[in-house]
């Protein structure tokens, strides 16, 4: 369930667009809470977070939406913020309180659609993904999709292996692998809808998931390999461009640290005296330059 607030002091386009939000939700299989608001102080004064995503007006006669968004952003940093305006230099303004897009004034659903489908990813990443469950014997489970090892389908049911035990549901692989698509899953034959995220090996005819063996169907299988060589690779991309990112930014200070030398005798070998040692240093107190990057490649890809 996302919860989207709507602020826009004119009522025929805040009625727009919460039109148009239920109407991409029922596009996209979403459930969405939508609340218009009249003002931005409305929605700033007693603010509490629980938002995941606000549509803000940027002129409005009570508080501005920038007003509110400062509002809003002292107490809560991940709801994510869209403006809404009919001027586009506003937009530059609306990083200072990080916010990831705007929508122009007249809005058309095409293009509101593309902003409400990044902000939807935007939350979906913070969240690190979730399913929730009914499950088969009743109650509801609510996972995150990193804690799932693979899921498996047999005796009519489908079930969740995950890093909190096994559950059933009773559902199709197939309505699973389209929701879990983009936190990269992929099948290794019909029963089975693999984490990529934990597969240690493939041998053979198997691929090893955490602490069990799967088989790899001949049909799925150059399509399997295929998912796991891409996943792979996009870690490898990942590990590199933080590597040199960090040995970018150290070789700049050190640089930036030695200029005042260069008018000095034997600059060289007193920048040099001074380099080393601050390199070192800089390697020893940075823990992400020893160790690799650890941030996931299902949040980057």
């Amino acid at each position: 369930m996302l919860k989207i607030a709507v602020v826009e002091d004119q009522q025929e386009v805040r009625d727009e667009l919460c039109r148009f939000i239920q109407q991409y939700a029922a596009e996209n299989s979403l459930q969405v809470e939508v609340l218009p608001v009249e003002d931005g102080a409305v929605i700033a004064e007693h603010y509490e977070p629980g938002y995941d995503i606000i549509f803000m007006d940027v002129e409005m006669p009570g508080l501005d939406g920038f007003g509110a968004a400062e509002k809003i952003r002292a107490v809560d940093a991940d709801a994510v913020l869209v403006f809404v305006t009919n001027m586009a230099q506003y937009a530059i303004k609306g990083y200072e309180v990080d916010a990831l897009d705007y929508v122009l004034k007249p809005v058309n659903y095409y293009q509101f659609c593309t902003k409400l489908s990044r902000a939807v990813q935007r939350v979906e990443r913070r969240r690190g993904g979730q399913v929730v469950l009914q499950l088969a014997g009743g109650g509801m489970q609510v996972l995150s999709t990193g804690d799932i090892y693979y899921l498996e389908t047999h005796d009519r049911l489908l079930w969740y292996h995950t890093t909190k035990g096994e559950f059933s549901v009773r559902a199709s692989l197939a309505s699973a692998e389209k929701q879990l698509a983009q936190y990269h899953f992929s099948r290794c034959n019909q029963c089975y809808l693999v984490n990529l995220q934990y597969v240690k090996a493939v041998e053979n005819d198997f691929v090893h998931v955490n602490t069990d063996h799967l088989e790899i169907s001949r049909r799925q299988r150059a399509a399997f390999l295929t998912a796991v060589a891409s996943y792979r690779r996009c870690a490898v991309n990942l590990l590199a461009r933080h590597v040199i990112f960090r040995a970018l930014l150290r070789w700049t200070a050190a640089v930036a640290f030695c200029i005042p030398l260069k008018h000095r005798p034997h600059a060289r070998l007193r920048a040099l005296g001074m380099l080393l040692p601050l390199l070192g240093l800089t390697y020893v107190l940075d823990p992400a330059a020893r160790a690799p990057a650890s941030t996931s490649c299902n949040s980057l890809c």
